[in-house]
C-alpha cells in the first residue's frame, strides 16, 4: 500500500502541486455555517415528508439524523472524494482541471458534495428508519436536487463573499 501511495505522489505532474486550490476543502468550510445548514435542513425535510409519506415529525427527526450522520463522516469523505476528483485526471490526461478550467473544477466539487451526501443520507435512511429509499431510482435524483440547496448556498457564498 505505501509503495501504491508513492508511486501517486510521484505521478501527479509537479504543475498540480503549485498554486492549486483545493476546492472540496474550500467549500467544505462553507457547508458547516448556520444558514447553509438551516436551508439545507428545511428543504430536506420538505423533500423526506413528501418523498417518504411520513409526518412532519418523523420528517423531521430523520432528515436532522441523517444529516448530522452525513456531517459526520463527510468531514473527510468529501475533502477526499474532491481530492480524488482533482488528482485522477491529472494522473491520466496530465489535465489540472483547477487551472484548466476553473468552472469544471467547481461544479464537479459541487456534485461530489452533493453525490457524498446523498449517499450517506440515503444509506442513513434505508438502514436506520428503514425508508425505501433505493439508489437507481428518481428518490436518488430528488435528494440530489434537495441536496445542491445547502451545497449551492455554500459554493454561491464564495462568490459572493
Amino acid at each position: 500500500m505505501r509503495r501504491l501511495m508513492i508511486w501517486i505522489l510521484l505521478s501527479v505532474p509537479v504543475t498540480l502541486h503549485a498554486n492549486a486550490i483545493w476546492a472540496a476543502l474550500v467549500l467544505e468550510k462553507r457547508l458547516f455555517s448556520w444558514w447553509a445548514i438551516s436551508i439545507g435542513l428545511l428543504v430536506e425535510w420538505l423533500f423526506v415528508r413528501q418523498l417518504f409519506q411520513i409526518t412532519f415529525r418523523k420528517a423531521a427527526l430523520a432528515t436532522v439524523a441523517a444529516n448530522a450522520f452525513s456531517a459526520i463522516l463527510g468531514i473527510p469523505l468529501i475533502p477526499l472524494a474532491g481530492l480524488v476528483w482533482e488528482l485522477v485526471p491529472a494522473l491520466f490526461d496530465h489535465i489540472d482541471l483547477y487551472e484548466g478550467n476553473k468552472v469544471i473544477s467547481w461544479c464537479g466539487t459541487i456534485v461530489i458534495a452533493c453525490a457524498v451526501n446523498v449517499l450517506l443520507e440515503g444509506l442513513f435512511y434505508k438502514k436506520v428508519f428503514k425508508f425505501d429509499f433505493l439508489f437507481k431510482s428518481r428518490k436518488f435524483l430528488w435528494f440530489m436536487l434537495a441536496n445542491f440547496a445547502s451545497v449551492g448556498a455554500a459554493a454561491a457564498s464564495l462568490i459572493i463573499d
